[in-house]
């Protein structure tokens, strides 16, 4: 074997393992960890517990105003189907706000808030600050995030 491909199988040996630890490592911190499923929520609220990523489905109950201080950020309450009501604030940046209405089917991934009211999703956008995995709501075939 020549000195190059000696060097380089050398190279591959140390520094693949070390990528894939790193990897493993940086999905093990919290809010890289996703709760699926509308019991998760449920026994959240129940508990009243707050920082989970979680991912749920439901129904769109109504859609509210954008928030006058914040023009990039729709605001929408949904029903899981455990009959649990959250709201949901979706920064929708530069893309527009997402065309729901009442009785649309979206999955939703956020980061759960305790609110005496059911609970509140945040965070439905991708994460610049790599402090946890994207959010994203997806609505009839499409993922906005």
């Amino acid at each position: 074997m020549k000195a190059g491909g000696r060097k380089a199988l050398l190279i591959t040996i140390l520094v693949v393992p070390a990528l894939l630890a790193a990897g493993w490592f940086w999905h093990s911190i919290p809010g890289y960890e996703i709760s699926v499923g509308s019991h998760v929520v449920e026994k959240a609220y129940y508990n009243r517990q707050s920082d989970l990523m979680v991912e749920v489905d439901g129904q769109v109950i109504r859609v509210v105003m954008a928030d006058r201080g914040d023009s990039s950020l729709q605001w929408f309450q949904m029903r899981t189907p455990t009959g649990q009501h959250l709201m949901v604030a979706h920064d929708f940046g530069v893309e527009g706000p997402i065309p729901l209405s009442p009785l649309d089917a979206v999955t939703v991934r956020g980061r759960y808030e305790w609110t005496e009211s059911g609970g509140t999703i945040r965070n439905t956008e991708r994460d610049s600050s790599l402090e946890r995995l994207h959010g994203w709501v997806e609505f009839d075939g499409r993922r906005y995030d």
